[in-house]
């Protein structure tokens, strides 16, 4: 879920050369969505800012966040001007990585335990992203780490999805072993890809997940997009008659 190319934003972005896209998820898309309702020739005039996005909570010894960190100090020292945009978890994680497991089981699987964890809709990292290029003199140097305005536990989660859904959904709770064995056993996925993400969910396991910030009402003047709000919006997608195939077609 990397969005780092020239091709994940349908104009050009050959004129700032120092722009750089990392975000994840539905975030990509929206981000896409807000650009092209703007007109980027008049917003860059032979300007170079650099806006570099990346999710806030990531395990300290992962090496991708070795080199976000690597990259981070570069860029300050580069002169260019830039806007680092953090975001924490995304309520879409629940849309799409698990989303198998809430549509198909009725089960929410991730090693989190009880701790709670300050989710963002991705449409809130779009706009704060979009913001930041649309002004890049007033975002200029500025490191924004963007959440919501509830840290949940999942078992929150599950309340919420089971009261918009009208069945009962529930979080399982697992360790990281169980989650370990379900992921490769159920999805097949690649080892890497269970490490990093065992390794996140240990960080809202361990209580560091859920700190809240007002970055979205300070830059858009508006409340966060509440995870009840997210789920009554996505609804349909967790629906069992609901298949890949016609997600992929909508």
């Amino acid at each position: 879920m990397n969005c780092r190319s020239p091709r994940a934003a349908p104009w050009s972005i050959h004129r700032p050369r120092r722009v750089r896209f990392a975000c994840g998820g539905r975030a990509k898309g929206l981000f896409s969505r807000a650009a092209r309702a703007t007109r980027p020739d008049n917003i860059w005039a032979g300007k170079q800012h650099e806006r570099f996005s990346n999710v806030e909570r990531s395990h300290p010894g992962d090496r991708r966040e070795r080199q976000r960190r690597s990259r981070r100090a570069s860029l300050r020292a580069s002169g260019v001007t830039w806007t680092f945009v953090r975001a924490s978890f995304f309520h879409q994680n629940l849309s799409t990585t698990h989303l198998t497991d809430i549509r198909d089981r009725d089960e929410i699987v991730v090693p989190a335990g009880r701790g709670a964890t300050a989710f963002v809709d991705a449409e809130d990292i779009g706009a704060i992203a979009a913001v930041a290029l649309l002004d890049p003199t007033s975002h200029a140097d500025t490191a924004y780490t963007v959440t919501g305005s509830e840290a949940l536990i999942y078992q929150q989660v599950a309340q919420i999805l089971t009261a918009e859904l009208g069945r009962s959904i529930r979080y399982a709770r697992p360790g990281i072993v169980r989650y370990l064995r379900h992921a490769r056993r159920t999805f097949g996925m690649p080892w890497g890809m269970v490490l990093v993400i065992s390794a996140t969910y240990t960080t809202a396991r361990l209580g560091m997940a859920a700190e809240l910030t007002d970055t979205v009402r300070a830059v858009l003047g508006r409340k966060p997009i509440r995870f009840a709000e997210f789920a009554h919006r996505e609804r349909a997608v967790w629906n069992p008659a609901q298949t890949s195939a016609d997600l992929a077609s909508t």
